[in-house]
């Protein structure tokens, strides 16, 4: 009889455990942490959320982020509301936006397990002795995508060959890529082949190329679990023949009384060994310009700091100059020391391109770019608002607690002239009409105090995301493309 009880409560142990396991929340979290309306959430009807095995997790987690958890007769008009239905699939919780009634997110709750059966008494019996077991048969292994990698650091990928390139012409192809990149960068090797550093929101992609064919190396995992891509450098800042590179993360914090603050981490990555990160996070901006490595960080309001500093490199210790280099007024991502070491080349409010002068930030008269590059919305950090202001009226909903701010498109220097995007293709009027433009890629040469273009590469009917050049006359570009102006789009890699 006792053995009976026991192997009941078992049984129900394992049936609690597993109803409370189907559910990871994976899709109704990543919602919850993106959300930017009223952090109010409603139950469903019947819910105790100090009692229910199942939700009571994840009103945990609720009350964590700063949501205020309603009962089921208090619906916010501007919140959010999950609910529990029962479908022929079985049980489904929805993540529904109360203002519309849309479905934003849905788990699908696996059945627990039917409950083991208890095994009935035998008798004990003598049993001849078990024959030798076989020795163990040699598994083949098979090819697949990459392995798993290692946070901060990764093994050696199986290789995986990128999508089959659609062939333009002699010089031109189109590679699909998988995901969402934003930021590309190229090395050039000396048998001429190239290897290609993709960024994404969460992780490096390491491509090699021999001009016809592409195939992927290695990955690399951000140690942190960031919420977008901000900036991907590449340069040989160590002199040891085999590039760094500097890659920088934005982490969204969203707190319901200072909006959404964005937290700058970035880290030196080796690549001679495959790619593992060698510094600590640098918490700031990271950039390499003409293989020298710089930081800078940024302020409570504001995007960035005025100061800017050095990182050293001793053997395979990364260091930070604990007295800044120099002052900027500019995002030493949006500005470039060219053509030489008095002048800056920047972008100003307008988007358009000019000399200053280094040190005073003087405009060089006569030097602004009078080109239209068109209006480019890259990766952006949100700043949170030291006088919160209003959108219109003054209800809770109307205020405007953070912005964002966006970073410039890149500017980069090969040889005597800097190359960067012309943002010519449109997205069309909201609800009329469809994509129109091209983008395309400009060279800008400077003599004395002006500056003219030119455009060596054909256009491209898409959205120019990012570029790289590869050969010592720029011969070659590496163009990141995407259907979608914000890079959500298919992704594609166009070598022309």
């Amino acid at each position: 009889m006792k053995n009976s009880i026991k192997w009941l409560i078992l049984v129900l142990l394992v049936c609690i455990a597993s109803a409370a396991s189907a559910a990871d929340w994976t899709q109704i979290q990543q919602r919850l942490q993106h959300w930017q309306g009223a952090k109010e959430i409603t139950l469903p009807t019947g819910i105790d959320p100090l009692d229910d095995t199942l939700f009571s997790p994840l009103v945990d987690k609720l009350l964590q982020q700063g949501y205020a958890v309603l009962p089921p007769d208090k619906t916010s008009k501007t919140g959010l509301i999950l609910q529990q239905r029962t479908t022929r699939h079985g049980k489904v919780i929805t993540l529904i936006r109360a203002s519309d009634r849309a479905l934003i997110a849905m788990e699908k709750l696996a059945p627990p397990p039917p409950p083991p059966v208890a095994p009935a008494p035998v008798k004990p019996a003598v049993r001849a002795a078990a024959p030798a077991p076989a020795p163990p048969t040699a598994i083949q292994p098979t090819t697949t995508a990459p392995a798993t990698i290692h946070v901060g650091t990764v093994k050696q990928a199986e290789v995986v060959s990128v999508s089959q390139p659609q062939v333009i012409s002699d010089n031109q192809r189109v590679y699909e890529l998988d995901g969402n990149p934003m930021q590309l960068v190229a090395w050039d090797n000396d048998d001429g082949s190239s290897e290609i550093y993709l960024l994404y929101d969460r992780q490096i992609r390491h491509l090699h190329s021999d001009g016809s064919t592409m195939r992927e190396q290695e990955r690399f995992q951000c140690p942190l679990q960031p919420s977008r891509a901000l900036h991907l450098d590449i340069g040989d800042i160590d002199n040891d023949g085999t590039p760094e590179l500097a890659a920088t993360w934005a982490e969204d914090v969203y707190d319901v009384a200072a909006g959404t603050n964005s937290i700058v981490h970035a880290w030196i990555i080796a690549t001679r060994t495959g790619m593992k990160a060698v510094s600590n996070d640098l918490h700031g901006y990271v950039r390499i310009d003409n293989n020298k490595a710089e930081l800078q960080k940024r302020t409570d309001y504001s995007p960035f700091a005025a100061e800017v500093y050095s990182i050293h490199v001793s053997g395979s210790t990364i260091s930070v100059a604990s007295q800044p280099a120099y002052h900027s007024k500019q995002l030493i991502f949006n500005q470039l020391e060219w053509p030489d070491e008095q002048r800056l080349l920047v972008w100003n409010k307008d988007q358009r391109l000019m000399l200053v002068e280094r040190g005073s930030d003087k405009r060089i008269i006569g030097s602004t770019l009078l080109t239209d590059f068109g209006e480019y919305c890259g990766p952006y950090v949100s700043i949170p608002l030291k006088n919160p202001g209003y959108r219109s009226g003054f209800s809770a909903e109307d205020r405007v607690l953070a912005k964002n701010v966006y970073l410039g498109r890149r500017l980069l220097r090969h040889g005597d002239a800097v190359f960067t995007i012309v943002r010519g293709r449109s997205n069309g009027m909201l609800l009329l009409g469809s994509t129109s433009g091209a983008d395309k890629l400009v060279k800008i040469t400077a003599t004395g105090n002006s500056m003219t273009t030119s455009f060596p590469f054909a256009p491209i009917d898409a959205f120019i995301i990012d570029f790289a050049l590869c050969g010592n006359n720029s011969n070659q570009a590496l163009v990141l493309v995407n259907e979608k102006v914000d890079g959500s789009g298919s992704a594609y890699l166009r070598l022309q």
